[in-house]
């Protein structure tokens, strides 16, 4: 009797179960990508001859703008619409704020200590903190100090691409003589915060004419234009005339930004992403280069048009607020550097251009824009050129 007892008891336990599991509401992943193989998932997919984005992108016309992939072991999405990302860097920030762990990043990253590899936690918001606001102001004086000085200027196009624009900003000073006991650079700032601190213990030809015709012109929508003149190089005050300039640097990230696929980011907790149920621990890549080329946001998405962020798509900005446009990522995880990368590489541009004239090689054919997957994107076959001076010697001087 007693047996009978308990085995009813164990069905009635069961039965119970049952209907909790039936009446619980169910949690609705997002849709798998096929073609996974087991042990490696879809890495077989990833490594072909094409780059990992456009594969993505593939994936993306089948699954639709959020699938799941199985990158090895590990659970991943991939996000492929501006309005999915918005609600990532936006209502779920927080919760993709990490980052994954890899053996290589704990090797050459000082075991997660360099801050693009660092965890979502106390250590990474203090040395975003220094990289935001320390080290960015004593940057931003050194930078300021250096473009007023053309000879300084020079020295910068002749060291950039050996070091860092960094250490030429730290080294002009110290040459110059303007560091002096009792003035800091931006390295003195950093480490001596560091110290103190307790949490830190561990092609088109027509667009090119319009860039680069005789001075460095620029043709606004409306009438108005800007001339630089031939009798000296560029100043800060300069640039922010060159609306045009502007426009295709834009628009040049626009179409190639660095990372065409965002840096890989881990979710600390679950949550909930355009109604699918994100368990934590899912790896999260958002693929910048499909939403860049949406055809519901860009008219003829794949082409060269720097005028379309003159007119009809002015006001979108990578700054944070338009998900169309987000080469420098967004959220907590955006890159803190973004005024300053822009502010050097206008410059910077902007001289070039004006200071030499541009012929390729050969001349009068299509560049190859075939991209190559490295630690960023680049070209596949190297850009030939050559530059002949354009300015008075004495400009160069």
């Amino acid at each position: 009797m007693a047996s009978i007892l308990v085995l009813f008891l164990f069905f009635l336990f069961l039965f119970g179960i049952w209907k909790i599991q039936k009446t619980a509401p169910q949690k609705i992943l997002p849709p798998k990508a096929g073609c996974a193989w087991p042990v490696i998932g879809h890495l077989h997919l990833l490594g072909g001859m094409q780059p990992p984005h456009i594969t993505q992108g593939d994936m993306t016309d089948k699954n639709g703008p959020i699938f799941d992939i199985n990158l090895g072991m590990h659970r991943a999405i991939v996000v492929s619409s501006s309005k999915i990302a918005k609600e990532c860097f936006t209502t779920n920030d927080k919760a993709f704020s990490n980052r994954p762990k890899a053996l290589a990043m704990e090797l050459m990253g000082y075991n997660y200590a360099m801050f693009g590899f660092t965890p979502y936690g106390s250590y990474w918001r203090h040395v975003r903190r220094i990289t935001t606001f320390e080290v960015k102001t004593a940057i931003k004086e050194n930078y300021e100090l250096l473009v007023k000085n053309n000879n300084a200027l020079v020295e910068m196009r002749r060291w950039f691409g050996y070091v860092t624009l960094n250490v030429v900003f730290m080294m002009q000073r110290r040459i110059s003589g303007e560091v002096k006991k009792g003035h800091e650079d931006f390295m003195d700032v950093t480490l001596s915060i560091v110290i103190d601190s307790e949490e830190i213990s561990s092609y088109y030809a027509d667009t090119i004419t319009k860039a680069t015709c005789q001075s460095l012109i620029l043709g606004g929508i409306d009438t108005t234009t800007v001339t630089i003149g031939r009798d000296r190089l560029l100043i800060e005050l300069d640039v922010k005339k060159l609306v045009y300039l502007q426009a295709i640097i834009k628009e040049t990230m626009h179409l190639y930004p660095a990372e065409p696929l965002s840096a890989p980011r881990e979710s600390l907790e679950d949550c909930t992403l355009a109604s699918y149920h994100i368990p934590a621990g899912t790896r999260f890549l958002v693929n910048l280069s499909k939403i860049h080329r949406d055809p519901q946001v860009w008219s003829d998405p794949a082409e060269l048009c720097p005028e379309r962020l003159c007119t009809t798509h002015k006001d979108i900005d990578f700054k944070g607020q338009h998900f169309e446009l987000i080469p420098f990522g967004n959220g907590r995880r955006v890159c803190p550097r973004i005024s300053f990368a822009l502010q050097v590489m206008q410059l910077t541009l902007a001289n070039f251009l004006h200071a030499v004239n541009i012929t390729t090689i050969p001349e009068d054919e299509p560049i190859d824009m075939t991209e190559e997957f490295r630690l960023t994107y680049m070209k596949a076959t190297p850009l030939e050129v050559h530059l002949t001076p354009r300015l008075p010697s004495s400009t160069y001087a």
